[in-house]
């Protein structure tokens, strides 16, 4: 996983001179200007004090409206109260009570209708109050993106080499952060590291700046991903083994390192291998043997007895253990788990076809096309479900902000492929893992 790191790493520093995100934080100065000039409503600039002059007029004539809305409904409950109290009204009063009631009616909506279409037709407010909804939102997705801290890919290189692992059999423990693998998946994808490397070398042109680096470094790092799951796959051999054969695995790789990884400093495991390992197996001649992922399992046990109590107290918690644990015994509720099993054990059901998460209401939105409008000759999108909107031209870096759907051209990069196999293509596309965190 460091080694995993550090190609991410390097990656990342690649790509942090693209053009996609130098243009994102280009993006993100342009929004921030806007939102403190022509949307702000304490500037002094022509667009800021049409906007702020548009918006007072606006709520004025919203006061204008609610004041006839609220005497049309005092009408219609008085002339209710009346119908309810008195057997019989005469015709005429009848008759123009109704239309009183009407006339106030109509009234109210007019002048709601007057406020709205101020904002939508005889002025830009309707746009604006959206645009400065969706630029807020925008500005604060674009000052988390551009934070070293992020996990979104910020160019083709880091979302190309994630894609190439995931097609290579990578599966990410998300909960570290999303590009930590198990020791087994770690093994299985160094064996397959060069059609990763491969695919990843495609995402900047060869006789680019970026490209001539990239293959560079995945040169050394090809050679690194060998020796590595050498040693690994030693290490975990069930096999007795001498320190010789180690010592020789251990070489290789270390000078792997230092060539692929100069700057990467060691670290504790890296240091107990390169000290400690050799005592153990000059001594008992074995090490995978012997290693800590044999007895791991028992942590999922432990787990499991302390979800059967919550007792903060130990000697309580091992009084409910043990009488839940003797409770099972008991012959009337083994025979009812045994029925119960029988029951509903049967024909195993098969595999779910999983889709991509829609959990956020802006993920539902990115499946589907935004809807577009035509303001002043631009054209916007809505977000928000209509609540706000931002230019088309910044809908690629939305997706991605909002949902980790990352531009058509990264993931044509990635169909284009001839390195990765078609049907390992389908499977990633049709799980949801193209879209990467």
């Amino acid at each position: 996983n460091h080694f995993n790191a550090a190609i991410f790493g390097f990656l990342r520093g690649i790509d942090s001179n693209s053009t996609w995100f130098e243009d994102a934080k280009s993006i993100l100065d342009d929004v921030s200007n806007i939102l403190e000039e022509d949307l702000s409503l304490s500037k002094t600039g022509s667009s800021a004090t049409q906007y702020r002059n548009d918006l007072r007029e606006c709520q004025k004539l919203l006061r204008d409206a609610r004041t006839l809305r609220l005497e049309a409904d005092k009408l219609c409950e008085q002339w209710q109260e009346r119908l309810n109290n008195e057997e019989s009204i005469p015709e005429i009063e009848r008759a123009e009570a109704e239309t009183k009631v009407k006339e106030a009616d109509a009234k109210a909506n007019e002048a709601f209708d007057k406020a709205l279409n101020h904002a939508r037709n005889d002025t830009r407010l309707e746009h604006q109050i959206k645009l400065s909804k969706g630029y807020a939102e925008l500005k604060k997705l674009l000052q988390g993106y551009v934070k070293d801290s992020s996990k979104k890919p910020r160019g083709p290189a880091e979302y190309s080499f994630k894609a190439a692992l995931v097609g290579v059999g990578a599966k990410f423990l998300t909960h570290h952060g999303g590009n930590d693998l198990t020791t087994d998946n770690g093994m299985d994808v160094m064996e397959n590291f060069d059609d990763a490397a491969s695919f990843a070398e495609q995402s900047y042109p060869e006789e680019s700046e970026e490209g001539k680096k990239i293959r560079d470094f995945f040169e050394l790092c090809r050679q690194l991903a060998k020796d590595l799951a050498e040693l690994l796959s030693f290490m975990k051999s069930q096999k007795k083994c001498n320190e010789n054969d180690f010592l020789d695995r251990l070489d290789k790789f270390l000078k792997s390192w230092d060539a692929a990884l100069p700057d990467k400093k060691y670290f504790l495991k890296l240091h107990h291998l390169i000290f400690h390992v050799i005592e153990f197996i000059k001594q008992y001649g074995m090490y995978g043997r012997v290693s800590a992922e044999g007895f791991e399992a028992i942590h999922a046990l432990i787990k499991k007895l302390k979800e059967m109590s919550q007792s903060q107290s130990t000697l309580n918690r091992i009084k409910t253990t043990n009488g839940k644990a003797q409770a099972v015994m008991k012959p009337q509720v083994m025979a009812a788990t045994d029925k119960y099993t029988k029951g509903s054990t049967g024909k195993k059901r098969g595999t779910y076809k999983r889709k991509p998460s829609t959990q956020s209401t802006d993920a539902a939105e990115s499946l589907e096309a935004y809807k577009t409008v035509t303001v002043g000759g631009e054209e916007f999108i809505e977000v928000f479900g209509g609540e706000g909107r931002i230019p088309k031209k910044y809908e690629d870096l939305w997706r991605l902000l909002t949902t980790s759907f990352v531009p058509p051209a990264w993931v044509e990069l990635f169909q284009s492929s001839t390195t990765i196999p078609q049907d390992k293509k389908r499977k990633i596309c049709s799980t949801g893992e193209l879209n990467l965190n």
